[in-house]
C-alpha cells in the first residue's frame, strides 16, 4: 500500500487552533507509516544467505551440478566431455587426494588388470575411483583404452616384443585370422587338433614362426 500525503494541503497547516494541530498530527502519523512500510521485492531482514550445493542455473531453467575438474585434468579431450555428462556424480564424489591419485593411476593402466590391482595396493583409500572407472566402461565407449595387442587388436601373443614384431610383419595374415572365430581362438590358446585343420590359422602361425620366431619364443 503506497502512502499519500498530498490530500492534506499545505495551506491547512497555517490555520489556527485545534484543526491545525490535528492536521499536523495526521501528517506525522502518515509519514511514519510510509517510512516503516517495506516495498515489494525488498527484504525485511539482513541475515546472510546459507551456502547451498555447488550448482548453477542453466539456460533451460534446470540446475547444473559441478562435476569438479578431475576429468579435465586426467582424461583426454575425446573422453572428458562424455565423462562429465555421464559420470558427473562419480567424479564429484572423488574429492580426496587418495581417490584422485587412484583414478589417475587407473587411467594410466589402460585396462591392464595387473596394473589396476597395483593401483589398489598403492592407493587403498581411493576406492571411490573404481566407481568412475566402472561408469566410464559402461557409459563412455570413447574412453575405452586403445587396443594394445597385435595388429590393433586386443589379442596378445604373450609379450610386447612378440606383439610388436607380429604387428610389423604379419598383419595381413593376422587380420584374416581375426575375422575367423576358430582361428582367433587358436591364436589365443595355441595349437590343437582343430587349429591344425584351419588353413587361415596355419598361414598366420607360419608367418609368426618365420618372421618373429625369436621374440615370440619359437626359435
Amino acid at each position: 500500500m503506497a502512502c499519500k500525503l498530498d490530500h492534506i494541503r499545505k495551506g491547512q497547516l497555517t490555520r489556527g487552533g485545534a484543526f491545525a494541530a490535528t492536521c499536523l498530527a495526521a501528517t506525522l502519523v502518515l509519514a511514519a507509516a510510509c517510512d516503516s512500510e517495506t516495498e515489494p521485492g525488498q527484504s525485511s531482514g539482513s541475515g546472510a544467505s546459507s551456502a547451498g550445493p555447488s550448482t548453477s542455473a542453466s539456460s533451460g531453467g534446470g540446475m547444473v551440478v559441478d562435476c569438479g575438474d578431475l576429468a579435465d585434468t586426467t582424461l583426454d579431450a575425446n573422453c572428458r566431455d562424455c565423462a562429465n555428462a555421464g559420470c558427473c556424480a562419480e567424479l564429484a564424489a572423488c574429492d580426496t587426494d587418495a581417490c584422485q591419485q587412484r583414478f589417475a593411476c587407473e587411467v594410466a593402466c589402460g585396462g591392464d588388470t595387473t596394473c589396476l590391482a597395483d593401483c589398489a595396493t598403492m592407493h587403498p583409500d581411493g576406492d571411490a575411483a573404481r566407481a568412475i572407472t566402472t561408469c566410464l566402461e559402461n557409459s563412455c565407449e570413447v574412453c575405452a583404452p586403445a587396443p594394445t595387442g597385435i595388429c590393433g587388436s586386443d589379442v596378445s601373443l604373450g609379450s610386447t616384443s612378440c606383439d610388436d614384431c607380429v604387428t610389423e610383419n604379419c598383419c595381413t595374415e593376422i587380420d584374416a585370422c581375426l575375422l575367423d572365430t576358430m582361428c582367433t581362438t587358436c591364436l589365443e590358446s595355441g595349437d590343437g587338433e582343430p587349429c591344425d585343420m584351419n588353413t587361415t590359422y596355419d598361414a598366420a602361425y607360419t608367418c609368426v614362426q618365420d618372421m618373429c620366431g625369436t621374440p615370440c619364443g619359437g626359435g
